[in-house]
């Protein structure tokens, strides 16, 4: 009783899971934002101001924690935040555009604008 997989199954299984990576976890919990500004800081590096929606204080969290930002087609991708774990009415994610990357980066770049709504995972 069991099941084998071979290790070209379980290669594209893997590979698979990262190139389509689902939106939601169990019982992940979802903030819906909105995009407050973006500002470019760099060559291929925007800065993007979140806000919640309805002005109440963000989850708190700790230097080096990240956000996932939920994307078209029931993906996600990871940002670490930037800015100082005491300002609790916005989260600020620094996104580089990456030619040879999943598409996230270049989606950011070209799709989200200030006022944009955004879904995004708690840090």
């Amino acid at each position: 009783a069991g099941f084998r997989v071979s290790a070209e199954g379980m290669e594209a299984a893997v590979e698979d899971s990262l190139v389509n990576e689902p939106s939601a976890r169990p019982r992940e919990r979802r903030l819906d934002i909105r995009v407050h500004s973006v500002e470019e800081v760099a060559r291929d590096v925007l800065l993007f101001d979140l806000r919640p929606k309805d002005d109440r204080a963000l989850p708190g969290f700790q230097a080096g924690a990240h956000i996932d930002v939920h994307l078209p087609e029931g993906l996600r991708r990871s940002y670490s935040l930037v800015n100082d774990p005491a300002e609790r009415h916005r989260y600020v994610i620094a996104v580089q555009r990456e030619a040879s990357g999943r598409g996230g980066s270049r989606w950011m770049h070209e799709s989200v604008s200030a006022g944009d709504s955004l879904q995004i995972g708690v840090p």
